[in-house]
């Protein structure tokens, strides 16, 4: 899947995974700037839907960093 924000595309993927006794089950999530490459990778949601948007909020954050995204 992929979102388009201020003129980039934005890539991600979360999957499930098992994790202990007290949470079985947790999501993690990956998102990526498809021009730069810049990854990254989140971890131990509750919903899959949670640890996206925090995947793509890391990139953006990255991406504004790096001064290739404006404010």
């Amino acid at each position: 899947m992929q979102v388009n924000f201020k003129g980039r595309t934005i890539a991600y993927r979360a999957h499930g995974r098992v994790h202990s006794f007290d949470e079985p089950w947790v999501y993690d999530a990956t998102a990526w700037d498809i021009e730069s490459g810049i990854k990254v990778k989140v971890k131990h949601y509750k919903e899959s839907e949670e640890a996206i948007q925090d995947a793509v909020k890391e990139v953006i954050k990255k991406l504004e960093a790096q001064g290739i995204l404006q404010d």
